[in-house]
């Protein structure tokens, strides 16, 4: 990551167990990247880090690295220089396990479920209210005049990308508070009385829901691969049931689209049994490595 004076910092987590089969885990270092953050800069530090602890590579048996291409680079990335660190002291580098992190690659699949128009209109909204003070403090005092569940919204930016799933489900829930707020400032958005795209919100705040659960499964200090792999193959498999789901009109998994799908007489369900039929393709493609680690 990149600190406010803008230094690359790389943080290094070591992993293990005790002779009790106990999970350890904790930051080993913290280190400021003061030039170039190439795949040779961080090996180069990586191994300056393991020699100052005295740790023993043949021990070595997973590297789990983010997927920016310094990293995961098979030539000149840390990953390529590091198998040829390996093999260059007699150790094995296809008996380590080389792994993309999976909360990171699970972000990257969300992606294709974040359905343009319903995303710009709930960002464009929130983010118009909130940078402005005045209007800020009128829609808290308007939620507190209607006493609504919620008395405030939160900025949406893509570093928050893991609440993306309860933001939208505010939203959601209060959307007609949002209008009536709108339309009393004379300003306008006619997508908030726009059946169709109140049913494109209900479906993004639904299929988010279900990435943040996947997310929180993934989380956690004592997870195993074994757990995690079963988690990410069983909703995999959940995406091909939703899909099937869709396409037959079932929207028990879908509970927010389920309470709109009818306002409106266009049958919008196609268009996103596509979605998720993109989805499923992504995770499939960005996890296609899970079936030779199982």
């Amino acid at each position: 990551t990149t600190d406010i004076k803008d230094t690359a910092q790389l943080v290094i987590f070591i992993r293990g167990v005790d002779n009790d089969f106990n999970i350890l885990e904790e930051c080993l270092d913290l280190i400021p990247l003061k030039g170039h953050t190439k795949g040779e800069d961080i090996f180069q530090a990586v191994i300056a880090v393991m020699s100052a602890f005295e740790l023993d590579w043949t021990k070595l048996v997973s590297i789990a690295t983010d997927g920016a291409s310094a990293m995961i680079g098979h030539v000149n990335g840390f990953t390529g220089k590091m198998k040829q660190f390996l093999q260059q002291n007699g150790i094995d580098p296809t008996n380590v396990l080389f792994i993309h992190c999976f909360i990171h690659r699970e972000q990257l699949c969300a992606k294709v479920a974040s359905l343009n128009n319903g995303m710009s209109v709930v960002v464009k909204t929130i983010n118009h209210i909130r940078t402005n003070l005045l209007k800020h403090r009128q829609f808290q005092e308007y939620l507190k005049a209607i006493e609504a569940d919620y008395l405030d919204r939160s900025y949406f930016c893509q570093v928050r990308w893991l609440g993306r799933g309860d933001m939208f489900q505010r939203f959601f829930n209060f959307r007609d508070h949002v209008a009536s707020f709108l339309n009393e400032h004379k300003m306008e958005c006619h997508d908030l009385s726009n059946n169709e795209w109140i049913c494109e919100l209900a479906f993004i705040t639904d299929i988010h829901q279900h990435l943040n659960n996947l997310n929180v499964r993934l989380q956690g200090k004592d997870n195993n691969i074994i757990t995690l792999i079963d988690h990410l193959k069983a909703f995999i498999d959940m995406l091909k049931v939703w899909s099937h789901h869709l396409q037959t009109r079932n929207l028990f998994h879908f509970p927010s689209l389920k309470s709109v799908v009818c306002e409106t007489s266009e049958d919008v369900l196609p268009k996103y049994t596509n979605v998720i039929e993109n989805l499923h393709k992504e995770f499939v493609f960005r996890f296609q490595d899970l079936k030779t680690m199982d």
